[in-house]
């Protein structure tokens, strides 16, 4: 005889309706209105507001499902910051670097 693949306790959401909404609002705010620095929300942020906020703990890769549920997506910051300066870079390692590296 097969057992059958049933569990017998459900699993409830860590957050209910009214966290989730209160989420969302908390999102809508913005990143630095929750004390980031800059308006990108990864997984990452969002855990820690959830934890920070909610006293419920989430490892961020499990925090997409969450934001799927909000239709939110997470956000991937550029590599790059939008201030850089490719002229000056170029200036300070062909002048500044060299002199640098022979020392003092």
């Amino acid at each position: 005889m097969a057992w059958p693949l049933i569990s017998t306790r459900e699993r409830h959401p860590k957050l209910g309706p009214a966290e989730r909404r209160r989420l969302r609002a908390l999102l809508a705010q913005g990143a630095v209105a929750q004390g980031f620095r800059g308006e990108v929300w990864t997984c990452a942020r969002v855990a820690r507001l959830i934890a920070r906020e909610f006293g419920v703990h989430y490892h961020k890769a499990h925090v997409s499902r969450v934001l799927k549920a909000l239709k939110w997506t997470p956000q991937v910051p550029r590599q790059r910051a939008t201030q850089r300066d490719e002229e000056e870079i170029r200036r300070w390692r062909t002048e500044q670097w060299p002199r640098l590296k022979r020392g003092p």
